[in-house]
């Protein structure tokens, strides 16, 4: 069984150092310096947070979706892998421009990522890892918790993204984690009633967000299926938004 700290880092860094993807920092080395002192050397990316995109306000829609579109990208890849981020959130997700001056996501801290696998010897009982404002309730109750956490934490980064905001605040930790728990999210109108957004965008991200496991996306490729034909066609946010209203049913 694992038991010692130096056991799991250099477990879990032998996976990072694995994962080889565009949106993922890349893990260079690792290792121990000396007794107690552990390091992991990874790519230096020149860039912007998530975070700092969104002091403004709400990022442009098509920009937002295609910043965690590559986010997804990367969740995809690591969860085929077996990797569970567990704390995506705005700051561990960097934005850098290539030689091409496009926007390339970064995602970074898979620091407290774990196997998939369950190996009940890589289990912290009790310990409740992530961040509040991100946190899908199964993982605020500390039960066993799989990829569809990451799901979750990805429809709160649509929901800042979108709209300038979290989906829940409050004055501390517990205020905002048993909000996650047992309030439903703020509809986008109540959240930023001067967006208009497509009500089909808005239903994706409630679907990320909802409570059970069961009912939010079951894997990364649905979810990425589901936001495409606004980046495939990216009017459509504003052309769908402006619809009028489908016309009440004749008797």
């Amino acid at each position: 069984e694992i038991h010692s700290f130096e056991e799991r880092f250099l477990l879990e860094a032998k996976t990072l150092a694995t994962l080889d993807h565009p949106n993922i920092v890349t893990v260079y080395d690792y290792g121990q310096i000396a007794p107690g002192s552990f390091y992991i050397a990874m790519e230096f990316v020149e860039g912007q947070r998530f975070s700092a995109l969104l002091r403004e306000g709400p990022i442009e829609p098509t920009r937002a979706l295609q910043l965690i579109r590559q986010v997804c990208s990367a969740l995809r890849y690591a969860h085929q892998r077996k990797v569970i981020h567990r704390d995506i959130k705005n700051s561990n997700v960097l934005v850098r421009v290539d030689h091409h001056g496009r926007e390339q996501v970064k995602v970074v801290d898979f620091g407290i990522a774990k196997l998939m696998e369950d190996d009940a010897s890589l289990t912290i009982t009790g310990m409740v890892m992530g961040s509040p404002h991100f946190m899908a309730p199964e993982q605020a109750r500390g039960i066993t918790i799989d990829h569809r956490v990451d799901i979750y934490a990805v429809g709160v980064l649509l929901y800042c993204g979108l709209l300038g905001r979290y989906p829940f605040n409050g004055t501390s930790s517990r205020e905002i984690v048993t909000a996650h728990l047992s309030q439903e999210i703020p509809s986008f109108s109540t959240a930023n009633p001067e967006l208009k957004l497509p009500v089909v965008l808005e239903e994706t991200v409630r679907r990320c967000l909802a409570k059970e496991p069961s009912e939010r996306f079951q894997d990364v490729d649905t979810l990425m299926t589901a936001l495409a034909p606004f980046l495939s066609d990216p009017d459509s946010i504003s052309m769908m938004a402006m619809r009028p209203p489908a016309a009440p049913p004749t008797a």
